[in-house]
């Protein structure tokens, strides 16, 4: 009945789950049933065994075959690089095909056993061993076939096929790695079944499945981690204990973790005996505990050793990076050198503009007359100065490779305005102050615009302190007030005086409560260079000024004024 077969399956299923094929077909055969698990397998093995080819399997068989929605994925584990170039023969076109098929009846399975999976790594390992699936699948020692050599599916099946317990499996894994770092690196590098260990450890970790384990295995092992006194030996020491933190860190055990740094610090003692700097540095990067190890900075640095953290490669590296410039801030030239090392022009632009302002602190200053603070003209401002326009010329140059341009232009806008500064000095006889022009507020510098600084000053002074030029009022002061034609000369070179501007200046004017005949005289010379004939012609008629008038009216520009003023006319208005 349906039910008596129903518990014939459970039967051999249990069978099926130990691995005991021959009694769960001795009992397919004795009661003439035909169990799904029962016919995939002898489907599995024909194709291995080469009995039959994917096309040459019984009909029922290719029914599962044509249902491939249920295949599983092929890699149990994360892929070495290395793996890659080892694949070629598993590749090939008919091994391909077995092996899609062997994984599609593997998904169509009704029982958890591992016999599907050991039949797939046996075959895998057949194609890439070069040797016969029944030699693989039989060896009762299949892990005497691996060699460190080997690539990692290799490993990953014999390892499988051996049915190891995680404990044996760790354990196993963790004596080839003893062993590897005890017989020495090739190349340099420590590499195990294509694995190399320094960046690809993540793959060992995945095949044991028991990264704490490792790492107490690793510990616990027979490599010299405390005892040796042979320098030649501590490399081997440093990789164990690199591994032996991966380990710990993937399953975040602190008291692992603290085990290996309380290891680490005892080693560095040993390594600084022996000058072992290289090793020492590659603990640390190892390791990659910076902030716990930042005693290994100390050492470098006290033993003119910090090169060592600049070597090659180790640019790529960003938490070193910033560990080392936070453990280097306060050294001005280590800071310097390791910012140039991994190209961290920003950083270095930033550098140089707080020496340019440490710089700029040490002024002698004068006395404050009138809201103006003066500078002392004397040889130690103009050092300082000096060497404060080389600092931000250098900030400027390192943020324009960072391509930081709003820092880059702040920064030449600093040292141009420390070049005015270093004109006004050396324009001046000594015992004598001049107008500081830096470390100013917006406010100050605006005063300064308006009333000291000639056009090309007020310029670079507006540039550098971000304030809006207001010409209307910098003419006022110094061609109506002071009386400073060269101003106007100087302005009027690089600017033209508009009809707005014009107005501005005379209702400047015309708003002052007290009017003496010199501010009268400067509004004359002013309104005379005013070029827009109609303009000045009603400034002249609102203000007064005869002799303006009669000189128009005397010019051959007369014509042009009756042809425009005289003909629209104007009211007399106050501007």
């Amino acid at each position: 009945t349906s039910g008596q077969y129903h518990q014939l399956d459970a039967v051999i299923h249990q069978h099926l789950i130990v691995g005991d094929i021959r009694t769960a077909f001795l009992l397919q055969a004795l009661f003439h049933h035909t169990n799904q698990d029962c016919e995939l397998l002898l489907a599995c093995m024909h194709l291995v065994e080469s009995v039959a080819s994917v096309s040459q399997l019984p009909p029922r068989i290719q029914e599962y075959l044509a249902d491939d929605t249920l295949r599983r994925p092929k890699m149990a584990f994360p892929t070495p690089l290395a793996r890659m170039r080892s694949q070629s023969k598993l590749l090939e076109s008919d091994n391909q095909s077995i092996l899609n098929a062997l994984y599609t009846l593997q998904a169509h399975q009704t029982c958890s056993t591992s016999l599907f999976g050991n039949i797939i790594c046996g075959f895998k390992l057949s194609v890439a061993l070069g040797c016969d699936y029944k030699d693989v699948i039989l060896d009762p020692e299949p892990l005497n076939r691996l060699h460190p050599t080997h690539d990692f599916d290799v490993a990953t099946n014999l390892l499988n096929l051996a049915s190891l317990s995680h404990y044996d499996c760790t354990q196993y894994v963790c004596s080839q790695i003893v062993h590897l770092l005890n017989t020495g690196p090739e190349d340099g590098k420590f590499v195990l079944w294509s694995c190399d260990l320094e960046s690809e450890f993540n793959c060992i970790l995945d095949l044991t499945g028991c990264p704490l384990l490792l790492g107490n295995l690793l510990m616990a092992s027979d490599l010299p981690l405390t005892e040796t006194s042979q320098p030649m030996a501590y490399r081997q020491v440093v990789e164990g204990l690199i591994l032996a933190h991966s380990s710990y860190t993937r399953v975040c055990h602190m008291e692992g973790i603290t085990s290996v740094l309380n290891i680490s610090r005892s080693l560095v003692n040993r390594l600084l005996d022996c000058c072992q700097w290289p090793l020492m540095v590659r603990l640390l990067t190892g390791i990659g505990r910076y902030n716990e190890m930042n005693y290994i900075f100390q050492i470098l640095r006290d033993n003119d050793q910090f090169e060592y953290l600049l070597g090659k490669g180790l640019d790529k590296q960003p938490q070193l990076m910033s560990a080392t410039l936070e453990f280097v801030r306060r050294d001005k030239e280590l800071f310097s050198l390791v910012a140039h090392h991994f190209s961290m022009y920003s950083e270095l632009g930033a550098l140089y503009e707080d020496e340019a302002r440490a710089e700029l602190g040490r002024l002698l200053l004068g006395d404050v007359v009138g809201g103006v603070t003066y500078l002392i003209v004397c040889p130690h401002n103009t050092t300082c100065l000096q060497t404060a326009m080389s600092k931000y010329t250098d900030a400027t140059e390192h943020y324009m490779q960072a391509k930081k341009m709003n820092c880059a232009v702040s920064s030449m806008q600093q040292a141009e305005l420390i070049m005015v500064q270093l004109s006004m000095l050396s324009n001046t006889s000594a015992s004598t102050s001049v107008p500081c022009l830096v470390n100013l507020t917006k406010s100050q510098a605006l005063m300064l615009v308006n009333t000291v600084l000639n056009c090309e000053q007020a310029h670079v002074v507006a540039s550098a302190y971000a304030v809006a030029l207001d010409w209307s009022a910098a003419l006022y002061q110094h061609c109506v007030l002071k009386g400073n034609s060269e101003y106007l000369q100087d302005w009027t070179r690089h600017h033209q005086l508009t009809k707005t501007l014009v107005l501005d200046i005379v209702h400047r004017f015309q708003s002052e409560k007290e009017i003496n005949a010199v501010m009268e005289g400067n509004m004359k010379l002013f309104i005379s260079s005013v070029s827009l004939l109609d303009v000045k012609y009603r400034v002249a008629s609102q203000l007064g000024f005869k002799d303006i008038l009669q000189n128009l009216l005397a010019s051959p520009d007369m014509a042009y004024l009756k042809d425009t003023v005289w003909q629209s006319g104007f009211k007399k208005q106050v501007f």
